[in-house]
């Protein structure tokens, strides 16, 4: 399976929205990691970081929430 399919699964996933909002954490908690292994490696320590991706996994996180439970 390629990993665009596999994207698209998960996508198709239907979360309650306690899942949803799990989902939405550990996606972030990815992101923060990253960015900031990023800033210790290849940046200057007075550099900003800045997490930009937050109203996509937001989208992502609710796409697999039902709409009568959002």
């Amino acid at each position: 399976m390629c990993m665009e399919q596999l994207k698209t699964k998960m996508a198709d996933e239907i979360l309650d929205p306690a899942e949803a909002v799990d989902h939405f954490l550990k996606r972030l908690n990815d992101e923060v990691s990253n960015q900031i292994r990023l800033l210790l490696e290849e940046k200057h320590l007075y550099q900003k970081v800045k997490i930009d991706r937050i109203e996509e996994f937001r989208r992502e996180a609710l796409r697999r929430v039902p709409k009568e439970a959002r």
